[in-house]
């Protein structure tokens, strides 16, 4: 039975310390606007890939703050030799992210297969 308390003592840190961070960590996503950075936290990434091939991407995030604020992404797509996959869908698109509210936006890949993504967001540009 004392051969069990650490275990069960690590198991229990591990799910209590995971639970208080709601700040995602993933290289394939980031917010590359100083003035937001902090204020706008993405806290999910998820992505699947359809029954014909498509990959599709979710993020979730929050706007911390008080204030609405007009946000874009940019989606990059990257095939199966790891180079950058061209289109005309690697663009800016806007999105609101509502005072003190979740946000979440899709995307979905412009051709199959492609092996990876990286999503990019910034205060959006007038």
């Amino acid at each position: 039975m004392i051969k069990k308390t650490p275990v069960i003592f690590l198991l229990l840190l591990l799910v209590l310390g995971g639970c208080g961070s709601s700040k995602l960590n993933d290289r394939r996503a980031s917010i590359i606007d100083g003035s937001i950075k902090g204020k706008i936290v993405l806290q999910e990434l998820s992505s699947v890939i359809s029954s014909d091939g498509l990959m599709s991407v979710q993020v979730t995030g929050k706007n911390t703050t008080g204030r609405y604020r007009l946000l874009e992404y940019r989606m990059e797509w990257f095939g199966m030799d790891g180079m950058l996959v061209p289109t005309v869908m690697t663009r800016w698109v806007k999105f609101p992210a509502f005072e003190k509210s979740s946000f979440s936006f899709r995307a979905v890949a412009p051709k199959a297969p492609v092996k990876d993504f990286r999503v990019i967001i910034r205060k959006a540009q007038q």
